[in-house]
């Protein structure tokens, strides 16, 4: 049991109010830890001393309402792109760039607390980096074979001495287009 008194109250009320299981319960509906914490007036810090005191069996009950918390993290993030077109009254809205920017954030977030809370069922697309990885054996392959086709094709300089070129003389040619300087007016100021 809690030695500090400050942590002795916090498990009462937290019994008092269902236990370490309404608690988890939050955390897996998504609920930040500093809003749960808010009608007990503590810390984060001090919740974490809640859970450390509980033990092995509070910390592992822990660890799996966070886990369990991605799929709630997901849903936010589709709600939030969902609730961008619509208002209150379910009617569409209007929205300009910034909206769609700041729900396009907002979703990113709740997208990456799923992948790092449960990074089996959400994590990163393995095909992606597959795919790139593939490609960029291919990519160094295709170089590899360019280069050795360079070395074996290799121009080597002739002995020979290469015959001077003769060049004719054109005459110029008369042009109708007008002369850059007849284009623009000098108004005389430098410019």
């Amino acid at each position: 049991m809690a030695s500090r008194p400050k942590l002795k109250e916090l498990c009462a009320a937290i019994e008092d109010d269902g236990g370490e299981q309404h608690i988890f319960d939050q955390v897996v509906a998504g609920t930040k830890i500093r809003e749960i914490m808010e009608p007990y007036g503590i810390t984060r810090g001090m919740f974490y001393w809640w859970v450390k005191d509980g033990g092995e069996e509070r910390a592992e009950g822990y660890r799996l309402a966070k886990e369990f918390s991605a799929e709630a993290h997901a849903e936010m993030a589709g709600t939030i792109l969902e609730e961008l077109a619509v208002d209150d009254d379910g009617r569409r809205r209007s929205f300009d760039s910034a909206d769609v920017s700041l729900a396009g954030k907002r979703s990113d977030y709740h997208r990456w607390l799923a992948r790092v809370r449960d990074r089996t069922q959400f994590g990163e697309d393995k095909g992606a980096a597959v795919n790139l990885n593939l490609n960029l054996s291919l990519q160094d392959a295709h170089l590899g074979a360019l280069k050795e086709l360079g070395r074996m094709t290799r121009l080597q300089p002739s002995p020979e001495v290469i015959p001077e070129a003769e060049f004719e003389e054109l005459a110029p040619v008369e042009s109708s287009a007008p002369a850059l300087s007849d284009l623009f007016e000098d108004t005389g100021d430098g410019i």
